[in-house]
C-alpha cells in the first residue's frame, strides 16, 4: 500500500492498489488520508482467480512482502503472468518473510528474467542488508 502511494506521490499518473477483499476499507482510507483518490484507485485482487481483462496490464507492477507462504506462489506467479507484458517492469521486495523465495525464483524463472538489484545501487535511506529488491521482466519468448 505505502508504495502504490508513494508512487503517486512521485507522480504516477495511475496507481491502482490491490488486495483481498476484505483488506480494502483499510487502503481506501489511506488513500483518502493521503490526498491521492485522483490518482489511485482500489480494487479487489485474489492471485491466480482473475484473467487480465478484469484488472488490465501494467507497465510497472511494485510487490512487497509476498514471499510468506510457499501455496500461494503458483497464484502468484499466475497473476504477474497475466498483468504483465514485455515491457513491464515488477520491482519485488521482501525482507524476513521470505520462506517462498526458492519456490517463486524456481516457478517465476519459467517465465521471467529475476534480477536482484544490489543493496549498493538502492538509495542509501533505502539499504538495508535484510531486504532484498529484485527486478523482474518477462522473458521475449514467452
Amino acid at each position: 500500500m505505502i508504495k502504490g502511494i508513494a508512487a503517486a506521490y512521485l507522480g504516477a499518473p495511475y496507481v491502482l492498489l490491490t488486495d483481498l477483499t476484505e483488506n480494502l476499507p483499510l487502503l481506501r482510507e489511506n488513500v483518502l488520508m493521503n490526498a491521492v483518490s485522483h490518482v489511485v484507485a482500489v480494487e479487489p485482487l485474489e492471485w491466480g482467480h482473475q484473467d487480465v481483462g478484469e484488472i488490465g496490464t501494467f507497465d510497472v507492477v511494485l510487490a512487497a512482502d509476498v514471499m510468506y507462504d510457499e501455496c500461494v506462489i503458483n497464484d502468484f506467479v499466475q497473476t504477474l503472468r497475466n498483468i504483465a507484458t514485455s515491457s513491464t517492469t515488477i520491482f519485488l521486495a521482501y525482507g524476513r518473510n521470505r520462506q517462498a523465495e526458492e519456490v517463486f525464483s524456481r516457478k517465476a524463472s519459467k517465465w521471467f528474467s529475476i534480477q536482484k538489484i544490489e543493496t549498493n545501487d538502492l538509495d542509501e535511506v533505502y539499504q538495508c542488508i535484510d531486504v532484498d529488491v529484485f527486478m523482474i521482466r518477462k522473458r521475449d519468448n514467452i
